[in-house]
């Protein structure tokens, strides 16, 4: 298998480092949730729960990175290169708000988790103008 280079797109995934796919993978997600790309969102989405994986697992890491991004930024705390470089167009208070609009399908009230996920990938993907 051949390396991937770091102009892949979000489409394609990010670099994997060793052992890495499983954060390649949630990396390239939030990339394309980033770019506002409602395509590659709702398609990982859908891939997840194909997988049989909880769509509120991609959520919930996809928010801890994002987390991560914000809280380097406030408090100086490390982070993930790639997420500070996929987060660096965002000012601090669109970021927060991408994470609490994130966050609601996490803690969802709705029966099943794909609902409150599609409706925390809309909100973010609105908090982004996307």
């Amino acid at each position: 298998p051949g390396k991937k280079s770091n102009s892949d797109t979000a489409n394609s995934g990010a670099p994997a480092p060793e052992g890495g796919s499983a954060i390649a993978h949630i990396r390239g997600f939030v990339s394309a949730l980033i770019e506002g790309d409602r395509n590659a969102v709702f398609s990982a989405l859908r891939q997840q729960v194909r997988g049989s994986g909880a769509p509120e697992r991609l959520i919930g890491e996809a928010v801890c990175l994002l987390d991560d991004a914000y809280r380097a930024r406030i408090d100086g705390t490390p982070c993930d290169a790639d997420i500070v470089r996929l987060t660096a167009r965002l000012d601090t208070p669109t970021l927060e708000k991408l994470v609490a609009s994130l966050t609601t399908a996490i803690d969802s009230s709705y029966s099943t988790g794909t609902t409150g996920a599609k409706l925390a990938l809309t909100r973010a993907l609105a908090t982004l103008g996307a």
